[in-house]
């Protein structure tokens, strides 16, 4: 590379500073400086870069496109999963979105309100701390936005009788909506990079998008003709029809409302993907049948969103604890106990978050919710990381 090319060339790290990148086709990278002031500590870590760089060699980077062969897939294909055929639809969907992806949710939105408030000295006296069964409510109330779709989200809480939705009204109010909408989070902000500055390298050698494969086409009138076909178009052709079939099961099963935000775009793709997997492994699972004739994709929605929901009510305010004795008077209580705490029976917490229907008087005298005597009020305190006996 002559002088007036080097002066010509972009080499520099950045504006004022004093080290050039000089690239040459065999002699891989040099660094040169310009200032003789340099420190002998900055030339030697410099010439230590240059060894690193020169012992790598071409084995790492080409500029060289080699053909891929890519092994046929010859594994079992079908339905793998130890679930019994007569489960509730609810635990499939469990396989594709786990429970706890709702209490990881419920942690980052409690600690992005509290980033919140602390950014802007001024705390929202109308938020309270979320949880898991009220994420887990929040999300089946997305879906149902997507089965029964209205022109503005405020219309679901309507007073209008034809437009209102009870079920919604039941479950949380319009603003309890609005304020959890406002502070949805998923991940910590706190822990991301640099914006433009992405931890990552983005290489490819899958494919070589270069060259033209003969391709057959029929012509009107019978004839046979050969085209050109780039490797791209090909990929795609052999490959669309499974993209395909996603997009039309999409466009039958929207989930909650339109974003602008790409996150929140990807948070509802990843809800319309689990709940589409789930029911097609569901329905391609020996054995299973359906509840009804017509059983659909909607219905099968529909089902995965009131098993959310649950018995979850925002509004509702389960009654004090009533006194059976000494042992269940709150008076004194300092540890959790699966005692009687109503005389009306009501679904239990633990088998509703599992897509079960039990009902029971028992439950949590600290909780203040309803819990199957046994393993229901083991696993929840467990799952909850509560103290129990």
């Amino acid at each position: 590379m002559d002088e007036s090319a080097d002066s010509d060339s972009d080499g520099s790290l950045s504006d004022g500073s004093d080290i050039n990148v000089n690239v040459s086709d065999n002699e891989g990278f040099s660094f040169d400086t310009d200032s003789e002031s340099d420190s002998h500590e900055t030339q030697s870590s410099l010439c230590t870069l240059d060894s690193q760089l020169s012992d790598i060699g071409d084995d790492l980077w080409s500029s060289d496109l080699h053909d891929v062969e890519i092994a046929e897939f010859g594994e079992d294909h079908g339905p793998c999963h130890t679930l019994d055929p007569k489960n509730h639809v609810y635990r499939y969907f469990q396989l594709m979105l786990p429970s706890a992806i709702f209490g990881k949710i419920a942690e980052e939105t409690n600690k992005y309100a509290a980033q919140t408030a602390e950014s802007t000295g001024q705390p929202d006296p109308d938020w309270v701390p979320t949880d898991e069964t009220e994420v887990r409510a929040y999300f089946g109330l997305w879906i149902l936005m997507g089965i029964n779709q209205l022109p503005d989200i405020h219309m679901y809480w309507s007073d209008n009788k034809y437009i209102g939705n009870q079920g919604f009204k039941d479950c949380m109010t319009r603003n309890r909506f609005t304020m959890l909408s406002r502070y949805l989070h998923v991940n910590d902000n706190s822990t991301q990079g640099a914006p433009g500055s992405p931890q990552v390298h983005v290489l490819s050698t899958a494919s070589n998008p270069l060259g033209d494969e003969p391709a057959i086409r029929h012509r009107r009138g019978g004839d046979l003709v050969v085209l050109q076909r780039p490797p791209p178009i090909q990929h795609y052709q052999q490959n669309y029809s499974g993209v395909d079939r996603s997009q039309q099961y999409r466009s039958k099963n929207l989930v909650g409302r339109p974003f602008k935000k790409f996150w929140k775009y990807f948070m509802n793709f990843i809800f319309e993907i689990s709940i589409i997997n789930s029911f097609l492994l569901w329905l391609n699972t020996p054995g299973t049948a359906k509840p009804t004739k017509h059983y659909s994709l909607n219905d099968f929605s529909l089902d995965i969103a009131q098993c959310l929901i649950g018995d979850f009510s925002s509004r509702k305010r389960l009654r004090k604890v009533q006194p059976h004795g000494p042992s269940v008077s709150r008076a004194g209580i300092s540890r959790h106990a699966n005692v009687k705490i109503g005389e009306k029976k009501r679904r239990c917490r633990w088998c509703s978050s599992q897509g079960e229907r039990h009902e029971t008087i028992f439950g949590c005298n600290m909780c203040n919710i309803y819990l199957c005597r046994g393993a229901c009020y083991q696993m929840y305190h467990i799952h909850n990381q509560l103290p129990h006996d």
